[in-house]
């Protein structure tokens, strides 16, 4: 059992005391949830690397390969989205073109989810390249800050996995 010392404590007028019930508080947190985005004819291998990365840093990651066998796949993936606390965004060369993928961010921005788009492949967003996005996700995409891959390279991928952790408050 460990205590706070008094001279510590004694500027805010009380003297407190951390008993082994706060410690197990500590420990029983829920690690962050975060959903992953991607479109898997580009990006799977990619997914699954930050899926391992995040996992082995403690955290709660999610992939769509993770859904049910029989779940609606759409009101899982939904569902996974609202209850996550971050919203990392795989984006491709070809990503945006995915449906399903423009759902998912615009469930994330209906959420106020915390968007976290990582850019690879060569991939680069401008506004109103585009044109099958809706403005509102095109207004997102061009004012969010982005982790990019920047080379094709194994080193480039960890080390855009890297800045995403610190992102989340990890340093590896």
């Amino acid at each position: 059992m460990g205590f706070v010392s008094q001279e510590s404590m004694s500027r805010f007028g009380a003297e407190y005391m951390l008993t082994a019930n706060a410690f197990l508080l500590v420990e029983e947190t829920e690690s962050e949830k975060i959903f992953i985005s991607y479109k898997r004819s580009e990006s799977s291998a990619f997914a699954l690397l930050v899926m391992t990365m995040l996992k082995n840093a403690g955290l709660n990651p999610f992939l769509d390969l993770a859904l049910i066998p029989g779940e609606d796949w759409s009101s899982g993936l939904k569902g996974r989205i609202k209850s996550a606390d971050y919203f990392v965004l795989l984006l491709g060369a070809n990503t945006l073109r995915s449906k399903v993928v423009q759902e998912e961010i615009t469930w994330a921005f209906e959420s106020n989810k915390i968007i976290m788009p990582i850019w690879h492949g060569g991939f680069e967003y401008s506004s109103g390249d585009w044109e099958d996005i809706p403005l509102k996700l095109d207004k997102l995409l061009s004012a969010t800050h982005t982790i990019r891959v920047l080379e094709e390279n194994p080193l480039a991928y960890y080390n855009a996995i890297l800045e995403l952790l610190n992102r989340l408050g990890f340093t590896p």
